[in-house]
């Protein structure tokens, strides 16, 4: 095969800056006839100029691998345009796949088949992605002597998505796809407040403490890895403590995922163990977690337990927190051990802190020196939950607008509040009974009328022996 003199010249350079080759050279000039070496000359330079396959794989996100691949083929061959590829019917444009950052910027990488300038002609690559193993899938094909630039170029690819991720320092949302999970806006949670019982002010300290001192910790030895568990009826403001957490995180240089769909749960855990190296760590938040932990122990509740407890996750700095309205649906295995460090009950809150939530959200439209006391009362003997005492803040404003008032008294409230206590009412008593209390019912019932029978019956035989006897 007769090759260009450029690339044999190449070879030749490369070759006389190969000790291996040059040690084998000489030992063949000291014991071999000329001929020989330069056979062997040239059979080398033939071997180099051969175009071979290469095939590589890149563990990570699709985007994040495409991405810190295209910034690496710019960073050892030194260009940042790609060629389209030749084909039967004329030149075919290169595919680009969209990245977007955290900070709004968009950036088009190549992918699909692409030439590779800046290296020998007919030098070309396959960017793909394979979902089974979650990797970013590059087949190339170029001359042997190429072979240490692409090794260069997959290992600088592989560090820069383990340790440089683009989600990295960033709030995540899984929803479906976890291949592709979508950057939240977690900057509006940071200065709302959130208004919590005073047990459960104590009981969020380690995860706070984990997420702002971090360095402080890791000095003294203590483990960062972390798991909480927050419970309470719909309402409580899980979700909302969980966001502020997530802008607790994002500020000191952690990752936040909210895994919006707990069936992918364990997918989400095994892909985003890398991105505790690209940041401080991860806190991960899960919702209804008791959708894929009820009932008897099976291969998928493990596969979870395993990937919170075991392997190279132990020495990763990640925090789970997770929510359930059901407790009493979770396998007691989930919440034995290290691995719920924090059991959280949030229920209604407390009077104090109740009228504190109250004067917040009304603000200026609530006189100071307004008398609360029967209000806090009525809400928090009936357990009323914040989501709910948002909404009857919303009526009352409402009514300020509406009948153009300077303020919202507490009779207001109070009406506000028998309208929501009569409005549940009414849902409780109309609600459709569960197929399973229909059920039981009707048996109960059956059973009963049966009974009598019997007892009929057996009173009919006694009579009857009676007389006879």
């Amino acid at each position: 095969m007769t090759k260009n003199k450029k690339g044999r010249s190449q070879v030749i350079k490369s070759l006389d800056q190969d000790k291996e080759f040059k040690s084998k050279l000489k030992n063949i000039i000291d014991t071999s006839p000329l001929k020989k070496v330069i056979g062997l000359l040239e059979n080398e330079i033939e071997s180099q100029l051969t175009i071979t396959s290469f095939s590589y794989g890149i563990p990570g996100f699709l985007k994040d691998t495409a991405y810190h691949f295209n910034e690496a083929v710019k960073e050892v061959l030194g260009f940042s345009t790609i060629k389209a590829t030749a084909g039967a019917s004329g030149d075919t444009p290169p595919k680009f796949l969209t990245v977007d950052f955290p900070d709004g910027n968009i950036v088009k990488v190549p992918f699909g088949d692409i030439n590779l300038p800046g290296l020998s002609e007919g030098s070309r690559a396959n960017i793909g992605y394979d979902r089974a193993s979650r990797s970013l899938i590059i087949d190339v094909e170029t001359e042997r002597r190429h072979a240490a630039k692409i090794d260069e170029i997959v290992r600088k690819a592989k560090h820069a998505v383990k340790y440089h991720s683009i989600y990295a320092n960033s709030a995540l949302i899984f929803d479906e796809d976890v291949h592709e999970p979508q950057f939240a806006d977690v900057s509006k949670f940071e200065d709302q407040p959130v208004f919590l019982n005073p047990e459960v002010e104590q009981a969020i300290i380690p995860i706070k403490v984990r997420l702002e001192k971090t360095e402080i910790l890791e000095s003294k030895g203590i483990d960062i890895k972390f798991g909480a568990l927050l419970q309470g009826p719909y309402g409580t403001g899980k979700t909302l403590l969980a966001w502020n957490l997530a802008a607790k995180a994002v500020k000191n240089g952690w990752t936040f995922v909210y895994v919006k769909n707990p069936e992918i749960v364990k997918e989400v855990m095994e892909i985003t163990q890398s991105l505790s190296h690209s940041a401080k760590g991860t806190l991960m938040f899960v919702e209804d977690i008791d959708l894929i932990l009820s009932g008897d122990r099976d291969a998928e509740m493990n596969e979870v337990i395993n990937l919170m407890d075991g392997g190279d996750n132990k020495k990763l700095n990640t925090i789970y927190l997770f929510t359930t309205n059901h407790i009493e649906k979770i396998n007691p295995t989930f919440l034995r051990g290290k691995r719920i460090g924090a059991l959280i009950s949030m229920e209604h809150l407390e009077p104090e802190v109740t009228e504190k939530f109250i004067r917040y959200f009304l603000g200026e439209n609530l006189d100071l020196n307004e008398d609360l006391t029967e209000v806090v009362k009525m809400i928090s003997d009936n357990k009323i939950t914040p989501a709910f005492v948002s909404e009857i803040i919303e009526k009352a404003q409402a009514n300020l607008i509406f009948y153009e008032k300077d303020k919202v008294d507490k009779d207001t409230l109070k009406m506000y509040v028998k309208s929501y206590l009569s409005q549940i009412k009414l849902v409780q008593t109309t609600k459709e009974e569960p197929a399973e209390v229909t059920f039981v019912k009707s048996w109960k019932k059956l059973m009963t009328t049966t009974g009598e029978i019997i007892d009929r019956v057996e009173e009919a035989e006694t009579e009857i022996i009676n007389k006879l006897y």
